[in-house]
């Protein structure tokens, strides 16, 4: 795992609530629909495990609330390839 745990990083590996703010490009999901983070941050997505679909494996992973700043705060922030929509029932 790249990052090694910071005693100053909220914990909280999965999450849902509402998308603020947007990302870039200004494609996709807007402000104010649902959303959730998983627990993998990111994957650099170059290596073989990056690239046959299973990042979760990969050396150079950030993992939400190990590495960086997890879900147990008012806001967390996602990389766009590891958050989804969505749908409230």
């Amino acid at each position: 795992m790249a990052g090694k745990a910071d005693a100053a990083i909220h914990s909280g590996s999965r999450r849902r609530g509402y998308r603020r703010g947007g990302g870039r490009g200004g494609n996709g999901p807007q402000e104010g629909d649902p959303a959730g983070i998983a627990g993998l941050h990111d994957a650099c997505g170059a290596c073989e495990y990056g690239i046959t679909g299973w990042e979760a494996l990969c050396e150079l992973q950030h993992d939400s609330g190990y590495s960086v700043n997890g879900s147990f705060a008012d806001y967390a922030i996602a990389a766009a390839r590891y958050w989804g929509s969505l749908t409230l029932s």
